[in-house]
């Protein structure tokens, strides 16, 4: 009976503990009581990694509580996504609800950012997460992000059910640690307060080795060519420099898959202009 009256008063001291610490996370009540003990550890966790890695950042002499530039997150076209080099989850911006359905502290439950991606693309996160990759200092790639149920089903009515994100960032130290900062952007315009946004592209037929062979006339407000001038243009003579090994890893996969496959990617074109715009294929 000592044993096991001492057990349930440590269970008691422990719970009372995680609920002490979990009235402390800056979110509402509501979130607060939603929580598991596990779920609430994982952001209590995820907080406590946040405050230690960014405790250098000061304004006017005193500590930040947020990233810089959190003020001007309505104005973001995606969501800011900070984590360590093997994945745990140091920040998500509280706009990761109007991208994936979830909130921020539905996403901090799960404590890594591989919690987050679909199974299937965990592999290509990785390579560009890897610290000793001899790449560019800045990592982009795209990969398919969990969703909530409802926001599930408005992807599929509009968007196959799919919701890739481009994820755009660079390694930087705080703390000593190196940490990677990114925006996370939506491949594809979604749907953002019940409304479809409209989305400019165009569409092209190419021979094998990805020339232009038709284009159609939307190009131009894109790309500022004409269909006449792309027809016949290397495709590759188009794509940026830091974006050709992806593109070309997407053009064999396309190659070498079997009728009716699909593959993704998101690189960068130069206009005619020379400037570069990101475009979703």
């Amino acid at each position: 009976r000592s044993t096991k009256g001492a057990s349930k008063a440590r269970r008691d001291h422990i719970n009372y503990e995680i609920r002490n610490l979990r009235s402390l996370l800056p979110i509402s009540q509501e979130e607060q009581e939603r929580l598991s003990y596990l779920h609430s550890m994982a952001a209590v966790c995820t907080y406590i990694r946040k405050t230690v890695l960014f405790q250098g950042l000061v304004s006017g002499g005193r500590s930040r509580s947020s990233l810089p530039y959190q003020d001007f997150l309505q104005a973001l076209h995606g969501f800011i996504l900070v984590t360590t080099a093997p994945g745990k989850l140091v920040y998500v911006s509280e706009n990761v609800s109007e991208y994936l359905g979830l909130s921020m502290i539905d996403v901090l439950q799960g404590d890594s950012f591989y919690d987050m991606v679909e199974s299937s693309d965990a592999e290509v996160v990785k390579a560009n997460m890897d610290l000793r990759s001899s790449g560019p200092a800045g990592r982009s790639f795209v990969c398919r992000l969990q969703t909530s149920k409802a926001f599930k089903q408005q992807q599929q009515q509009h968007h196959g059910g799919c919701c890739s994100m481009l994820v755009q960032g660079s390694f930087r130290t705080f703390a000593d640690q190196p940490l990677f900062l990114a925006l996370c952007t939506p491949t594809a315009d979604r749907l953002q307060g019940g409304r479809l946004h409209s989305c400019r592209g165009f569409s092209s037929v190419h021979r094998l080795d990805m020339s232009f062979t038709q284009v159609s006339d939307s190009v131009l407000h894109l790309l500022g060519y004409s269909n006449v001038e792309m027809e016949g243009r290397s495709w590759y003579s188009l794509v940026h420099p830091e974006d050709l090994s992806s593109s070309a890893g997407s053009h064999r996969s396309l190659v070498q898959a079997e009728e009716g496959s699909q593959v993704e990617m998101v690189v960068r074109f130069q206009c005619k202009d020379l400037a570069w715009t990101w475009i979703y294929i």
